[in-house]
């Protein structure tokens, strides 16, 4: 679900000046009326380079880091089935997923041998890839949401323009919800409100959760929790991540809490690749 209104204006994307003009200029200012147009487009629109990448590529980019993608409108996006991977899809080959072998020879001497080690990598990350332009880029994005996986949400802090490259000490809030229907007509069990500082860090906060969960069931629970975590927008003028009762009880088994989990996950992320979360 994306973690941005349809009605937001595009300056919440942080894209660089010069492509925010360029979309101003053919009246686009708003989140909804960006996604609406297809690639090819906005194509027409953004069709220079501004820096190392296409201005198409950058948008794209910064549509990435929200769950958004171009050509797709914001209401089917609302409505989409959330996916939720299990080990088996991180484990399989990378050529499962991509047939070239410029981009292959590129994979072979980065060691990018699996999904999940392509996983690891941000969606700037892929385009510097001899092999991959942004087309065969954002066939990958989809492919991966598809079966519940995405690329590193890291190119927010580390690679996209404007982002602090500080490491943020961040406050996360828990709420009982005893009213499920506060939320919206999609979430219909009590459970757990997880606000956090922006929406980045709550796309991060969802993955952690989903992949902890994931952890702990069987094949067949797993259509039984389907909707057990959801980004649930904005509660209380913050980004909001929701968890089932039943579901953060299994998350939290083993006695350490969902927000010491995505710590965890942010330091993993800094050791390896500096102050990116």
């Amino acid at each position: 679900m994306p973690s941005l209104s349809s009605k937001a204006n595009l300056r919440e994307l942080n894209l660089p000046a010069v492509i925010a003009d360029k979309l101003q200029s053919h009246g686009l200012h708003t989140i909804g009326q960006i996604v609406c147009k297809s690639p090819d487009e906005m194509r027409k629109i953004l069709n220079t380079r501004s820096g190392r990448y296409p201005d198409l590529a950058i948008l794209e980019a910064h549509l990435y880091e929200f769950g958004l993608f171009l050509g797709e409108p914001y209401d089917d996006l609302i409505t989409r089935p959330e996916v939720i991977a299990d080990q088996a899809d991180y484990e399989r080959p990378v050529h499962t997923l991509i047939n070239s072998k410029a981009a292959q020879k590129e994979f072979d001497q980065k060691k990018i041998r699996t999904v999940g080690d392509l996983c690891n990598l941000s969606y700037l990350e892929l385009l510097s890839i001899k092999g991959l332009g942004d087309v065969k880029v954002r066939e990958l994005a989809h492919a991966l949401r598809d079966r519940g996986m995405r690329f590193a949400s890291r190119a927010s802090a580390r690679e996209l323009p404007g982002a602090n490259h500080e490491a943020q000490d961040i406050k996360i809030s828990r709420e009982v919800i005893t009213d499920p229907f506060v939320l919206g007509d999609t979430i219909q069990s009590t459970g757990i409100i997880f606000t956090l500082p922006n929406p980045q860090m709550a796309v991060a906060f969802a993955t952690t959760a989903r992949c902890a969960l994931n952890q702990q069931l069987s094949e067949e629970e797993r259509n039984e929790f389907h909707f057990a975590v959801k980004l649930v927008g904005e509660y209380k003028g913050k980004p909001a991540v929701y968890v089932q009762n039943d579901a953060l009880a299994r998350i939290e088994q083993d006695g350490t809490s969902l927000e010491a989990k995505f710590e965890a996950a942010r330091a993993q992320v800094r050791r390896l690749f500096g102050p990116a979360l």
